[in-house]
């Protein structure tokens, strides 16, 4: 067996309860030594590879290598936790939680199937800051991901994975342990918050945290279904130091380089996550690095992703009194890409917008047209609902030019109600279903409206609007 095929079978092989969490091998290839470690990402963060590598080096020169504390002090700490206090503190935390829709769950291939998992990574200078150092960088980067998470998710109130590492416990020789744990960790955004009070509070919700993130993901799942549904998140967030040699040089250096060409290939189907997202520390920059399902984010959304994330970060350090809600995630990269895809004069068609829709069916009937979080609709199931509300609409008399106000939740149904009002010859005019009811009112009032198509959910809001 070579290299190549040990990283292969590597993909398929099960680690999880009652079996190895770690698993080493040595090879030797084209006058090339390798060291292979394998570690199942429930035992091991930056820092620990960071030990592992140290002591790997030291034995390597035959070097004395530093002792590694035993784990059992850790583990003595964590039984001795306080475990009704704990569960009180992850209820209260996560009272109200609901589940992550950004990114969309998928199902886990079959250890057989060709491996889905991406990588991908990006490297940005960290911006010059005011802050006086009380704000760590870990806050920044948890910050700035709650954020994007929060826009992508269209909610104030997110709830992402996070590892950490519990090195803050007051255990003697912590820093030489090897171990995490993985918590939910929920933030509530407030749109007339700063960014600098949003830092703050999100670096203080860490520190209360680490008296109770040993409690284990699964005992925190059992507390009920809001906790259930915290702790069912598609996104995993690290934030950590980079390991210790990173910035070294010489034969030490050297000694990993080889394996650098390797890492990509070893984190195919690594994580059962659809997006784990994982920020390396440097003194000057952060590594970010995107390990994403491919049936779940395409590679455009990542790179989307790591510009905005970059963006939001350098508003946090560079205006820290902007109120959040004016925060924003499209930066300079997007301007330019806008750009880029309107620098040439458009052709005219002369055709309506249901048209092309018809037409599309006819090209493409079972290509998918609408991808919620909830369901997906092809362009032949697309053209059929429209068509049924269509016909509906102009049995009740809709006619040409007639407004039809719409007010429909976020979801698929708002691209079929405005198709089927357009083929039924009218013209949808959409509301907003946060905007209060006198406002709604008003506006169907000045457009002299006789119908209005809302989801059930809402439609009471204009029992006084009709009659």
């Amino acid at each position: 067996m070579n290299l190549e095929t040990y990283m292969n079978s590597s993909k398929v092989m099960e680690i999880g309860y009652g079996s190895r969490l770690s698993r080493y091998a040595i090879f030797e290839q084209d006058e090339d030594t390798f060291f292979v470690q394998i570690n199942h990402h429930a035992i091991f963060d930056g820092w620990t590879m960071g030990l592992i590598v140290d002591t790997l080096q030291r034995v390597y020169y035959d070097m004395k290598p530093t002792p590694l504390e035993p784990y059992s002090g850790f583990i003595r700490h964590v039984m001795d936790v306080d475990n009704d206090v704990t569960a009180s503190y992850w209820k209260e935390q996560l009272d109200g939680c609901k589940p992550a829709t950004f990114p969309t769950p998928v199902k886990a291939p079959k250890r057989t199937q060709e491996s889905v998992t991406r990588r991908v990574i990006k490297q940005i200078a960290w911006p010059q800051t005011s802050f006086d150092g009380s704000i760590t960088k870990a806050s920044v980067l948890r910050a700035a991901w709650a954020l994007v998470l929060a826009r992508y998710s269209d909610s104030n109130d997110i709830t992402f994975g996070s590892t950490v590492s519990g090195r803050t416990a007051t255990v003697a020789g912590l820093e030489r342990m090897a171990g995490l744990a993985t918590v939910p960790v929920r933030v509530r955004i407030d749109p007339a918050q700063s960014l600098e009070g949003l830092l703050r509070r999100i670096q203080s919700q860490a520190f209360e945290m680490t008296s109770y993130e040993q409690f284990g993901l699964q005992n925190i799942a059992k507390l009920g279904e809001d906790a259930k549904n915290a702790c069912d998140f598609t996104s995993l967030f690290l934030a950590q130091p980079a390991m210790s040699g990173d910035d070294g040089a010489g034969d030490e250096k050297r000694l990993l380089s080889m394996a650098v060409d390797k890492l990509n290939d070893a984190m195919e189907g690594y994580f059962n996550y659809p997006l784990v997202t994982e920020g390396i520390i440097y003194d000057n920059s952060v590594e970010l690095s995107f390990v994403y399902n491919s049936h779940a984010l395409t590679n455009n959304r990542i790179e989307a992703m790591a510009n905005h994330l970059e963006w939001v970060i350098r508003q946090l350090l560079e205006t820290p009194n902007k109120p959040v809600g004016d925060i924003s995630i499209a930066g300079s990269w997007d301007i330019e890409r806008i750009v880029s895809w309107n620098n040439h004069e458009p052709s005219f068609i002369n055709a309506c917008l249901h048209d092309l829709v018809s037409k599309q069916v006819l090209d493409s009937p079972d290509k998918e047209a609408i991808f919620t979080s909830t369901r997906s609709l092809s362009y032949k199931e697309v053209d059929e609902l429209s068509d049924k509300l269509a016909r509906y609409l102009i049995s009740i008399g809709v006619a040409q030019e007639t407004p039809v106000p719409m007010c429909v939740e976020k979801s698929e149904w708002p691209v079929v109600a405005m198709l089927g009002i357009l083929k039924a010859g009218g013209v949808f005019v959409p509301l907003d279903p946060s905007h209060p009811p006198k406002r709604l009112h008003e506006i169907c009032t000045q457009v002299g409206a006789k119908y209005i198509l809302a989801s059930p959910s809402i439609k009471t809001k204009f029992s006084d609007v009709i009659s």
